[in-house]
């Protein structure tokens, strides 16, 4: 759970503090660096669980090594 604060301009343009996802965000999930594209979330809690949903298992071994 979160909230999107920003998206790049290759996803289209999301307001700070808004719910809505542009169209083909859904692509990050499909291939994240194919196209570049960057999602920067503003979080609360431990969201350990669904960060390993979301990520490889490599990235999320890799985000538990820097010490998060």
């Amino acid at each position: 759970s979160g909230e999107i604060v920003e998206v790049n301009r290759d996803c289209g343009v999301v307001e700070e503090g808004s719910s809505e996802v542009p169209i083909g965000l859904e692509k990050i999930v499909e291939d994240p660096y194919e196209g570049g594209w960057i999602v920067v979330l503003e979080v609360e809690g431990d969201l350990s669980s669904e960060l390993k949903d979301l990520m490889s298992p490599e990235d999320y071994l890799k985000y538990l090594k820097e010490g998060h």
